[in-house]
């Protein structure tokens, strides 16, 4: 097996959590990863990655309402890159994250994202939050054919139809509320009431 697959191999089987599920960082990081390890078994090097670095972009809430998240999300995935850039990285590449605030607004996402895609040309933007934030980098992610990894969202429109580079990795709102709904059922509830927001998270 080729070193590069070996990386993959044991991302692959440290990042599963007790359970023996892999957790939404573990598959974002071993999908780019992939991306990596195909360029470099084809001989061309995969946009934004060069011989000695893989840059991996962000835009996220670090400011505003999500702040708390984001941090939540962004401190592990951190810790973890520190991890595997002292064991020598990705085939020899060190992980960068390139980390850009949008204030939970989807007009700075959208501008944020084409800053990360086009100007800072990273392999791939994840790590972000918002429901109305991820619907609206999909066109970006499309235009400059930038996968866009694990976005927390769970509206229909980032489900169907299927989106080439907009990988989500929640499942639709709906079917949350459908599963929390019988489990209430379940325990006897006759009488429910629903309160939400009116946009796209709601």
């Amino acid at each position: 097996m080729k070193p590069q697959l070996c990386t993959i191999s044991r991302l692959l089987n440290s990042t599963s959590n007790r359970t023996g599920k892999t957790s939404l960082l573990s598959l974002s990081l071993v999908i780019f990863a992939a991306c990596s390890v195909s360029a470099h078994i084809t001989g061309a090097l995969a946009q934004g990655v060069s011989k000695t670095e893989i840059p991996v972009g962000q835009t996220a809430d670090f400011s505003g309402v999500q702040a708390a998240g984001v941090k939540e999300m962004t401190d592990p995935a951190k810790a973890y890159f520190d991890k595997i850039n002292k064991a020598g990285g990705i085939g020899g590449r060190q992980i960068t994250l390139v980390s850009l605030d949008d204030k939970c607004d989807p007009k700075i996402t959208v501008t944020n994202a084409t800053e990360l895609a086009v100007n800072k040309g990273v392999l791939t933007i994840m790590l972000g939050r918002g429901t109305a934030n991820a619907e609206a980098i999909i066109p970006v992610a499309t235009d400059n054919k930038v996968p866009v990894l694990g976005y927390v969202g769970g509206s229909v429109a980032l489900h169907t139809p299927a989106k080439r580079y907009f990988f989500n990795l929640r499942p639709p709102y709906r079917l949350e509320v459908e599963r929390a709904i019988g489990q209430l059922v379940a325990q006897g509830a006759s009488r429910i009431t629903t309160v939400y927001t009116d946009d796209a998270f709601g």
